[in-house]
């Protein structure tokens, strides 16, 4: 009997973990965009562990229609390889703006009249990252950019004033930070207009609405007291400089002076005279007759004065 030849084992075609589920992407009209199909593309390719070549078929059989017809028509060697794959398709379904649109549409982005904070914030970022992904930009490192744009482009408000007063305060805040912020002012702000109320009661009994407040006056009376605090703090350190620089210089001859109301200065002539103008904390003169503060001795209306009235 003769042997038997062995039975081919069948060929099985790999079937990777999430393909049946990847979105295709087949060019325009597509639902997905190029942009959200290649994200989702890498994404779902790093969790299998391919090799290259898996990766590339992983690519190839997430495409459909006009973008598959494209690919395969294109030379072998623009085709080979994942990344030539996604450059040779960004090119014929990326993003062509012009970058200069795209900085008009960031730089002119300003909240609309209905337009919630949430969607400004939402959009003026998309436009940001839009615009970031292009190499000739020139938007630069970090947010700062983004951050004094969105805050240029909120709607003149309690909210956006505070927001500024805490850019003012704190000028390495983000932009994440000063959302998070934005978001929290605004539930608080809805909170403060949508008090419960109880229908039950009548108008005599309900208690007087709380008089409304003027965010504006609120936010000039802060700046205020911190202009003033900032100013009793600059003028204390310039009087300690001064009285510093008095104590160590030497004692002046007393000369004619207003304060001595024309008189000649006590003691022997050529004798250094011990007084001389002082100040107090608030920086008002010291008289040197009642020692009071806010007037010199010429203007003195204390004490006894030399004169026709003196030895009477």
């Amino acid at each position: 009997m003769a042997d038997e030849a062995p039975e081919a084992r069948p060929q099985v075609t790999p079937v990777f973990m999430g393909v049946p589920w990847a979105q295709k992407f087949g060019g325009t009209g597509s639902e997905l965009t190029f942009r959200e199909w290649k994200s989702q593309t890498e994404y779902l390719a790093s969790l299998q562990g391919l090799s290259e070549v898996q990766k590339l078929q992983f690519v190839l059989g997430s495409l459909e229609g006009e973008a598959k017809r494209e690919v395969f028509a294109a030379p072998e060697d623009k085709r080979n390889g994942v990344k030539k794959v996604f450059d040779l398709l960004e090119v014929l379904y990326g993003d062509t703006t012009p970058v200069a649109v795209l900085r008009a549409q960031f730089f002119n982005c300003r909240q609309g009249p209905r337009q919630s904070l949430r969607s400004f914030s939402l959009q003026i970022r998309e436009l940001f990252n839009r615009l970031k992904r292009r190499s000739d930009h020139g938007l630069g490192e970090g947010d700062s950019i983004l951050r004094d744009q969105f805050l240029l482009g909120l709607q003149d408000g309690p909210i956006r004033q505070s927001l500024r007063l805490q850019l003012r305060r704190t000028p390495t805040v983000t932009f994440e930070e000063l959302r998070e912020e934005m978001l929290a002012l605004e539930l608080d702000h809805s909170g403060a207009h949508d008090q419960p109320m109880c229908m039950a009661t009548t108008s005599a009994t309900a208690p007087a609405p709380p008089p409304a407040v003027d965010w504006k006056q609120e936010l000039r009376a802060e700046i205020m007291k911190d202009v003033k605090e900032q100013m009793v703090a600059l003028s204390q350190t310039l009087l300690q400089e001064l009285r510093s620089g008095w104590n160590v210089g030497q004692s002046v001859p007393r000369e004619r002076s207003h304060s001595d109301s024309g008189r000649e200065p006590r003691g022997r002539p050529g004798q250094f005279s011990s007084y001389r103008f002082e100040w107090d904390d608030q920086g008002r003169p010291i008289c040197n007759r009642c020692r009071e503060p806010g007037h010199i001795s010429r203007h003195c209306s204390r004490g006894a004065r030399r004169g026709s009235h003196e030895g009477f």
